[in-house]
């Protein structure tokens, strides 16, 4: 089941799947695979094969051994977010040592860290109240339980990591993931037929049971937080959001840098030399591209099925996020003719306002291949 969860995911497979949030926890390492066999990249073969039999004994105990491991992820986040998310208890009139609950004595760390989410959780409620990804969804995510559901997440990873904290462009990530989320749960019966939910045998009955748990409406929020998290720091993400401040850490833009003059000058050395020319600094557009996985650059459904890619290729390679830099290289390609006859003012405009994709799988197909050479 996982091999073919993967090449699934490369080959566009999923764009009508129920089931998609599933496959991008499994991708993203949010269940066990130590019983499985190596995950690995998939041939143009796995690409273009069937789907297994969704009912098998095997594939059943995997997706039941799923259940238990997603229960305690949930029970974990709440855990969290009463520990994280506390207010510092204010000690009574006479007590000795006031630096421990006063909240205004610069030695007082807990207060410190409250008075740091009090400042993040400004920037996240401007965030959320203009959030717009994608017209068409600004009714569902005005929606006051979605905004505080979300809410609650950025705030709870940012608390949880404060080294990174909460950063703008996270809030249009977990947006994307709650949408799935709730998108998943109350459509999974589209493919009841597809995945057996409809039989009545032994297998059947087990599989609907442990997909009710992973595809549980009431705990969409636990499960984005889950997804997002792994996004950020197993996925390393996080890399895209950094600054560079800590000892040893290679801060965004040094990132960016490395890809215009290192990566995009090998593969399109022209290009390269152009942008460098103008004085086109490649964190301008390269930011937002990476840290929001291309949300701003494609349509909502497009940038799924590049999402469903990088997380493949990730758990399939264990390098993070390196299919994303490759899509990037493609993209610049996508454009290039555009790029060598302008200016500089043109050639920002092109990268921050990216044209429709025609047929957004060949961005995935032509970035492996990038891969390849880099």
């Amino acid at each position: 089941i996982v091999p073919w969860a993967i090449a699934r995911s490369y080959g566009g497979g999923l764009k009508r799947s129920t089931l998609r949030s599933v496959y991008w926890r499994l991708a993203l390492g949010c269940y066990p695979t130590t019983d499985l066999a190596p995950p690995k990249a998939p041939t143009r073969c796995d690409m273009e094969a069937g789907a297994p039999a969704g009912t098998t004994s095997k594939n059943v105990e995997i997706v039941e051994s799923w259940a238990p491991h997603v229960q305690a992820s949930r029970e974990h986040y709440r855990a969290l977010q009463r520990k994280v998310l506390a207010k510092p208890s204010v000690g009574e009139e006479g007590e000795e040592d006031a630096t421990d609950n006063n909240p205004l004595h610069p030695r007082n760390v807990e207060w410190q860290d409250y008075f740091q989410r009090m400042d993040w959780g400004k920037v996240v409620e401007k965030d959320l109240n203009r959030l717009d990804l994608h017209e068409t969804l600004d009714p569902f995510f005005a929606i006051p339980r979605l905004q505080a559901a979300m809410r609650a997440v950025l705030m709870t990873w940012a608390a949880a990591n404060p080294h990174v904290g909460y950063k703008q462009g996270m809030h249009e990530l977990a947006a994307a993931l709650v949408l799935l989320c709730i998108r998943d749960a109350r459509r999974r019966t589209i493919e009841e037929k597809e995945y057996g939910l409809q039989d009545e045998s032994d297998h059947a009955k087990r599989l609907r049971k442990a997909l009710n748990v992973l595809l549980d409406l009431e705990e969409f929020e636990a499960d984005c937080f889950t997804m997002l998290d792994h996004m950020l720091n197993k996925f390393r993400l996080r890399e895209w959001y950094q600054q560079g401040d800590t000892p040893g850490e290679v801060s965004a833009v040094e990132r960016c840098v490395h890809i215009q003059n290192a990566l995009v000058a090998k593969i399109e050395p022209m290009l390269a030399e152009h942008l460098v020319h103008l004085g086109v600094e490649p964190q301008v557009y390269a930011l937002r591209w990476l840290r929001l996985l291309f949300l701003r650059e494609f349509l909502l459904e497009d940038c799924f099925i590049l999402w469903d890619a990088v997380f493949a290729h990730g758990h399939a390679t264990g390098e993070g996020c390196d299919l994303a830099r490759w899509i990037m290289v493609v993209m610049l390609q996508y454009v290039k003719t555009d790029l060598l006859e302008a200016d500089y003012a043109f050639c920002i405009r092109r990268l921050m306002r990216f044209p429709p994709a025609p047929d957004i799988h060949l961005f995935v197909s032509s970035g492996l291949q990038v891969g390849c050479c880099e």
